[in-house]
C-alpha cells in the first residue's frame, strides 16, 4: 500500500514539474509579470492578427474583438473574417468558413494553443511547455522568448513564442514562430482591464457540419 501511495505522489510530482516553464525559476521579470496580472480580472480590446509565410512576401492581416476573463475564458472573434477562437473553462470552439470545431481544452489538438494563450494573457508563463530563452527589458517593454515543445496548430509546428508586456506588465502581443520563420502575430490595441464582460461572449457554439 505504501508503495502505491509513494508511486502516486511521484507521478503527481512529475506531472507538476513537466508543466513548469524550464529555466525560468527565480527570474525577477517573470515573477513581476505574474504578480501584476493577478490583479487583472478581465481584458477587453480590439486586436490585430498578422500571418506571414516564409515563402510569401506579403503578409495577411485581420482584426476583431478580444475578451479575457481570468483565468480560463478567452474569446477572439474576427470582424474582418468569419473566424473565431473561444475558450470557456474546459471547452474550446474554433470557427472558420461557417464551420465550428468543438474540442476539450485538454485535447492534443487544442491544449498547446489554449495553454499558450491563457498563460501569456494571464501572465502565468508556467503554463507554457518549453524553455525560457531570453528576457529583455527596453523602452518600457518586456520581451520574453520561449522555445516551445509539442506545439502544433493545424499543420504548422510552432518552435518559439515571443511575448511582449507593456510598462504596466499587461500583455501587448503574442508571436508564434515556426521553424522556417513563418509566424502568426496577435497584437492587442487600446487594452481595457477589469471591466464587466458578458458571459455571452464566451458562449460555445455547437459544431456546424
Amino acid at each position: 500500500m505504501k508503495k502505491i501511495v509513494l508511486s502516486a505522489i511521484l507521478m503527481m510530482s512529475l506531472t507538476c514539474a513537466s508543466a513548469q516553464l524550464k529555466n525560468a525559476d527565480g527570474n525577477a521579470a517573470i515573477a513581476k509579470i505574474k504578480t501584476a496580472n493577478e490583479k487583472v480580472t478581465t481584458i477587453s480590446c480590439k486586436f490585430n492578427r498578422t500571418i506571414k509565410q516564409a515563402m510569401i512576401d506579403k503578409a495577411t492581416e485581420s482584426s476583431g474583438d478580444f475578451n479575457y476573463t481570468r483565468a480560463t475564458k478567452l474569446s477572439m472573434k474576427y470582424t474582418t473574417t468569419d473566424e473565431s477562437v473561444v475558450i470557456n473553462e474546459g471547452e474550446v470552439a474554433l470557427g472558420k468558413k461557417g464551420k465550428t470545431r468543438n474540442m476539450k481544452s485538454t485535447s492534443k489538438h487544442a491544449e498547446p494553443l489554449v495553454n499558450t494563450l491563457l498563460g501569456c494573457v494571464s501572465g502565468d508563463l508556467s503554463k507554457l511547455d518549453g524553455t525560457l530563452e531570453s528576457v529583455k527589458e527596453a523602452g518600457g517593454v518586456t520581451t520574453i522568448l520561449v522555445d516551445v515543445d509539442n506545439f502544433r496548430v493545424g499543420q504548422s509546428r510552432v518552435t518559439k513564442v515571443e511575448i511582449k508586456y507593456g510598462s504596466n506588465l499587461i500583455i501587448q502581443s503574442i508571436k508564434m514562430i515556426e521553424s522556417d520563420g513563418s509566424y502568426t502575430l496577435y497584437e492587442l490595441q487600446s487594452v481595457a482591464t477589469n471591466k464587466a464582460i458578458s458571459e455571452s461572449v464566451y458562449a460555445i457554439a455547437k459544431s456546424k457540419k
